[in-house]
């Protein structure tokens, strides 16, 4: 199914996970439900695309549900991350593109946000690039593809834009 530039999440930002894309013709018919909240989102312009690490030991079994968990417990309206790579590789979604993160302080409005797990060494307090293959991989597809999605975004890393955050992501 091709992209369209307005989506619309129904109910709860829990259920953002789970969206229809919708054109601006379909928006307005009844298919719709009545007594349902709708929230129409535009595309935002992208910009820039975060590479982060979570700051967790080697070899971490994290997952995006446990960020995500996490990140409400903050009183955050889920996963911050729009997308999270855990340690075998796999590319877990967070927050919908269209909808702005929370990865990085005075930027979320026109970035992505990626994270992978790990960043630490075995000690779980050394900063080090501890990505698996499977994980290099995947960011490198990730990567490929939202450049190809938003091609005058920079890719940068969450120390470029953030002095408190010299070791993320840790390579």
């Amino acid at each position: 199914m091709r992209k369209c530039s307005f989506v619309v999440f129904v109910g709860t930002w829990h259920a953002m996970y789970e969206y229809t894309p919708l054109s601006r013709e379909t928006f307005g018919r009844s298919t719709l439900r009545p007594y349902t909240f709708y929230i129409l989102y535009s595309m935002r312009r992208i910009s820039l695309i975060i590479i982060h690490c979570s700051g967790n030991r080697r070899g971490s079994s994290l997952r995006m549900a446990d960020i995500d968990r996490y990140h409400r417990s903050l009183g955050w309206k889920g996963c911050g991350y729009h997308y999270v790579i855990p340690t075998d590789g796999t590319i877990e979604v967070g927050r919908a593109e269209e909808v702005v993160g929370a990865h990085c302080k005075n930027h979320n409005r026109h970035s992505i946000g990626v994270c992978y797990i790990g960043g630490l060494a075995s000690d779980g307090i050394t900063p080090c690039d501890t990505r698996t293959d499977a994980q290099k991989q995947a960011l490198k597809q990730l990567l490929d593809d939202l450049q190809q999605r938003y091609p005058k975004a920079l890719v940068v890393g969450h120390a470029d834009l953030d002095p408190q955050k010299p070791y993320c992501p840790g390579f």
